[in-house]
């Protein structure tokens, strides 16, 4: 509501461009995502999907945490609305229906944006991807459409809880290589790790 009353967004609703959700998918058939005009099952706004687990063009959602995240993001119900109400949606689905997921997919997820940022509106992207000592980039868009910046590879995107699949990911690995142990406290490895509650943080 702050957002919305704030005259210096006035007239910001995402709209003419495209807004990418990398999550378990989205709710194809949501009224928040717009109606289904032509009948297809898929809200109109809803204007790309991919399965990058299952290799298929069906990004539904039988998890959930995907459809929240879009409704945050581009909900246009006027009860729940989110930031950008009028941009379209790319669901770029990144767990199978189990709920597992690799770091692979995300990373064709985000190459997938970077080749398509022109195609869709999306206005700006960043991947970075690494592998022992190289580290390879690629950036597309702007960062702002009313200043115009460009995007650099030192920008900084919200990605909200997607991080938690490639800590798990990483960790897991480190796990196999018997470098780190699952059920030892964080400090082990991370004396700097701090919380609110320090039992927790030491746990």
């Amino acid at each position: 509501n702050a957002f919305r009353s704030d005259p210096r967004f006035a007239g910001i609703d995402g709209h003419g461009f495209s807004s990418v959700i990398i999550d378990t998918g989205i709710d194809l058939n949501h009224p928040f995502f717009g109606p289904d005009a032509d009948s297809n099952g898929i809200a109109d706004r809803i204007v790309y999907q991919h399965d990058f687990a299952n290799n298929d063009n069906d990004a539904s959602d039988v998890d959930g945490h995907g459809s929240n995240v879009a409704s945050i993001v581009a909900s246009q119900d006027l009860t729940y609305r989110g930031m950008a109400p009028a941009t379209n949606i790319v669901a770029l689905k990144t767990f199978t229906d189990s709920g597992s997921g690799t770091f692979g997919y995300v990373e064709q997820a985000l190459q997938w944006v970077v080749a398509n940022a022109a195609t869709y509106n999306i206005v700006g992207a960043s991947l970075a991807v690494q592998h022992r000592d190289q580290t390879s980039t690629a950036i597309a868009g702007v960062l702002n459409v009313r200043t115009g910046q460009p995007v650099s590879s030192d920008s900084v995107f919200q990605i909200g809880s997607i991080t938690k699949v490639w800590t798990a990911t990483l960790v897991m690995q480190l796990v196999d290589e018997g470098l780190v142990e699952l059920d030892a406290p964080v400090r082990r490895y991370l004396p700097e790790f701090v919380l609110g509650d320090g039992e927790a943080a030491a746990a």
